[in-house]
C-alpha cells in the first residue's frame, strides 16, 4: 500500500525504494523490540484457553513447579537485542523468585547490593502485585526456548555467559539452565565460541563424566526440559550407589 501511494504521487522507482526501506526498518525494529515470553507457575493460571492450548501443543506441561521458569525467544538473538533480552530475563527472575541468600545468609534486605538495584526490584514487584517478597519461591531451573532463534552472534553469546554468571550469583550455584530447540546452526555458533552445551544425559547411551555436573544442557522439547531429573537428585543417587557398592565390597 505504501509503495502504491508513493508511486501514485511520485515515480515507480521511488515507490519501490520506499517499500523496501519500510520493510527493512520494520524487520529491524521487530527483531530489536520483540519481547520474550516468560511462563511460570502463576502465569499459567492467567493464560486464556487459546494460549494454554498453544503452549500445550509446543510441549509445555499442564502444571509447572514453583521454582521453574520458561523463557521463549521469538526472534534472532544478536547485537541489537542481546542486552535487553538478558536484562528482561534477570529482572523477571528477580521479580518472581527469591534469591538464594535470603535463606542461606539472612533476609534479602540485609545483603550487599546496590540501592538502585534494590529499588528497581521493589518497583517491579509492586507492579506485579507482589505484596510479601518473603513468600516468593526460589528459582532452580531456567528453561531457554531457542526454537525460533535462527541466528546468534558473538555479542549474544557474551551476554549469555554474563546471564549464567549473574543467575548463579542470584540463585546460587545449584540453579540449572536448560536449552530447548537449539538448531544445528546455533549449536555450531556455540562450539565456535567455546560455549559448551551438553546433551540430555538421561537420553544418552554412554554418559560422559559431566552428567552429574551443573552445566548448560540441551533437551528435545519443553516437556522433557521441565520434567527431566534434576542434577542434585541425580548426584545424590550417584552418591548412594557408590555407598552401596562400598558396603557390598566390605
Amino acid at each position: 500500500m505504501l509503495a502504491f501511494w508513493v508511486c501514485f504521487f511520485t515515480t515507480t522507482y521511488e515507490g519501490l525504494a520506499a517499500a523496501v526501506g519500510f520493510n527493512i526498518i520494520y524487520v529491524l525494529l521487530r527483531q530489536v523490540f520483540k519481547p520474550i515470553t516468560q511462563v511460570g507457575s502463576t502465569d499459567q493460571q492467567k493464560l486464556s484457553e487459546l494460549q494454554q492450548s498453544t503452549l500445550s501443543a509446543s510441549g509445555l506441561p499442564d502444571t509447572l513447579p514453583d521454582d521453574v521458569r520458561i523463557f521463549r525467544f521469538h526472534e534472532s538473538f544478536f547485537f541489537p537485542n542481546a542486552y535487553r533480552l538478558k536484562t528482561a530475563i534477570l529482572e523477571t527472575i528477580q521479580t518472581h523468585h527469591a534469591p538464594a541468600y535470603s535463606t542461606l545468609h539472612g533476609a534479602e534486605a540485609e545483603r550487599n547490593w546496590s540501592v538502585h538495584g534494590e529499588r528497581r526490584v521493589a518497583r517491579l514487584r509492586k507492579k506485579a502485585g507482589i505484596v510479601d517478597p518473603s513468600t516468593l519461591p526460589p528459582i532452580s531451573i531456567v528453561v531457554l526456548d531457542f526454537t525460533k532463534v535462527n541466528h546468534m552472534d558473538a555479542t549474544a553469546i557474551s551476554h549469555l555467559h554474563s546471564l549464567l554468571k549473574e543467575l548463579r550469583l542470584y540463585a546460587g550455584p545449584g540453579v540449572e539452565v536448560r536449552f530447548v530447540g537449539v538448531s544445528k546452526t546455533i549449536r555450531e555458533r556455540f562450539e565456535r565460541a567455546r560455549f559448551t552445551l551438553h546433551d540430555d544425559p538421561w537420553l544418552a547411551t554412554d554418559r560422559d563424566d559431566t552428567w552429574t555436573e551443573n552445566v548448560p544442557r540441551a533437551y528435545r522439547n519443553l516437556s522433557v526440559a521441565v520434567q527431566a531429573p534434576r542434577r542434585r537428585s541425580s548426584a545424590v543417587l550417584v552418591e548412594k550407589n557408590e555407598k552401596m557398592e562400598h558396603i557390598e565390597e566390605v
